[in-house]
């Protein structure tokens, strides 16, 4: 994705865009056929069957580049070897002579799309997959989407530079100039439509990794995605005029959320795939804490920067938006969360001293409870986790509370407290034992041991055969008598 153009376009005009783009191209198809008075309706037709077939590709490779590819490339195939009847297939010629249309193409093709749905399926493997295969894709759809609107739109003005050559001379030497230039135009609306749907695919892929708690989302989410992409592009291509509509569909709701789906691509991209691939090509690179070149407007603003790093909207409670790009800068013995919108508005947050930075799985966060001191709002932004090599000198530089030492303490001192409670049950279980074991013996000898004293008086007998001491024996021996 280029995010200079995510960051400047405007997405309430992408759906003008689009509608832009159609009229070129339809206009290029229009003006560009020969025609007579008697075919009008069979040109309308012809018009519109061509119209859908440029356009109806178009958003099926914006969904999903390998998936279009390779359902056309496969298509293609089949029509070259007779296996599918082309008179079945709208545009059946021009599909069997694109470069793809073999065999060879479409094994590689699916291999690639198989291998990249089965990486896809698990959130573990979603972000190596994103991060190589996915950017990967971005690229070949890019190519696609531009290189070929471009060659069917210079392709259908060759008819118009040859009548406009034939009608002037003068005219006839723009003719080729006013063909590419079209052709231009043509690409680069293509690209924003390219550009608008991809951003909303591509958000929807990231839901079920990032926002929902259900395991096994993100998989059920891709599957999904890949049948609907494959039964849009099979629908594009037997008929292109449906398919159109229900692009045009497509396209008003990528226009509508464009803003969010934006922001959440670029946090996803910026926090997860970037630095994953940095770990994998640049393990021992460390992100420098200032920029090579200072933003503009952050320079206009602040004097005396130490620091300014790329961060993103954690919560939503200040004035920025969830996952929002902002700036977390160090300036003059302060720290701030900065952000200038395109329209002007200026978004300007000092955090309290009681401010905290933790590296955590995925990335580094700089937050603040905010309860102590009122003035100050709850901040919670993400940084990329490459800043977490050098997270005791942001926190050094910046007075930021390491986070990570506290519950470093806190889990330490949980583990003091679990051993010394581990030592009392151990002592008091070994105390009841120990009590137990002398009942029970006590117990056990009352009733089995042969007692040594009187049943009388009580006195220790030294006749163990006995029950009553020598007194105690004459008494009972004189009460018998006397009885």
């Amino acid at each position: 994705m280029n995010d200079g153009f995510a960051r400047y376009a405007n997405p309430r005009i992408a759906f003008v865009v689009g509608v832009i783009f159609l009229a070129t191209i339809s206009a290029s198809v229009v003006f560009g056929s020969p025609f007579t008075a008697g075919d009008v309706g069979d040109l309308t037709s012809d018009t519109f069957l061509v119209l859908g077939g440029i356009f109806a590709p178009l958003i099926a490779m914006s969904c999903s580049p390998f998936i279009a590819l390779t359902i056309l490339s496969g298509l293609g195939t089949f029509l070259n070897s007779g296996v599918v009847n082309p008179e079945n297939i709208p545009l059946s010629d021009a599909l069997m002579q694109l470069p793809i249309s073999q065999s060879s193409f479409f094994i590689v093709l699916l291999i690639i799309t198989l291998l990249k749905y089965g990486l896809s399926l698990l959130s573990k493997f979603k972000v190596l997959s994103d991060a190589t295969l996915g950017k990967v894709e971005g690229w070949v759809g890019t190519i696609c989407t531009i290189g070929g609107a471009f060659l069917i739109a210079t392709a259908t003005n060759v008819y118009a530079s040859e009548a406009l050559g034939a009608a002037s001379s003068e005219i006839g030497a723009f003719a080729p100039f006013l063909t590419n230039l079209i052709g231009v135009v043509v690409a680069a609306l293509a690209y924003i439509v390219f550009f608008v749907i991809r951003t909303m695919m591509t958000a929807i892929g990231v839901l079920g990794l990032l926002v929902s708690p259900i395991p096994g989302l993100t998989g059920l989410i891709t599957t999904l995605k890949h049948i609907l992409v494959a039964i849009y592009t099979w629908i594009s291509l037997a008929n292109p005029a449906a398919a159109s509509v229900i692009g045009l569909i497509i396209l008003l709701a990528a226009c509508l959320v464009f803003g969010k789906t934006r922001r959440l691509v670029t946090y996803y991209r910026r926090i997860y795939l970037i630095p994953f691939a940095g770990s994998i090509f640049r393990k021992d690179y460390t992100v420098p804490l200032m920029p090579r070149k200072i933003p503009r407007r952050v320079a206009e603003e602040f004097g005396d920067i130490e620091i300014c790093i790329e961060s993103f909207s954690q919560n939503r409670s200040t004035m920025l938006h969830k996952r929002e790009r902002c700036l977390f800068v160090r300036a003059g013995g302060s720290n701030y969360i900065f952000k200038r919108r395109p329209l002007g508005k200026v978004i300007r947050i000092e955090l309290s001293t009681e401010t905290y930075v933790e590296k955590t799985f995925g990335f580094v966060r700089v937050f603040t409870y905010g309860a102590s001191q009122t003035k100050y709002k709850i901040v919670n932004v993400a940084i990329r986790r490459e800043h977490g090599k050098n997270l005791n000198d942001i926190a050094e530089k910046t007075d930021l509370i390491n986070y990570n030492q506290i519950l470093e303490e806190r889990k330490q001192k949980r583990t003091e407290e679990r051993a010394v409670k581990a030592q009392q049950v151990k002592e008091s279980a070994a105390n009841a034992t120990k009590n137990a074991s002398e009942r029970f013996r006590g117990a056990f000898k009352k009733v089995f041991q042969k007692s040594n004293s009187c049943n009388c008086c009580g006195i220790d007998i030294a006749d163990k055969g006995s029950t009553l001491c020598h007194e105690c024996r004459i008494d009972f021996t004189w009460e018998i008598v006397e009885k």
